[in-house]
């Protein structure tokens, strides 16, 4: 089915379509941009304290 075609199926049965916004990191999705900062920044955590590293040899 071309796109015009399913243009107008969708607007024949009234289906819409929304494009949504999609973060990755390390292999997992998040849906909001907050989800993934807290995920990296617990990594980053553990990273330092398996490393005994501080944040300026990151």
């Amino acid at each position: 089915m071309n796109d015009e075609e399913e243009q107008s199926i969708m607007s024949h049965y009234g289906i819409s379509r929304s494009i949504e916004t999609v973060y990755h990191f390390q292999g997992h999705k998040y849906q909001k941009l907050d989800d993934a900062i807290a995920y990296a920044k617990i990594i980053e955590s553990q990273f330092r304290k398996v490393n005994n590293c501080d944040s300026e040899q990151l």
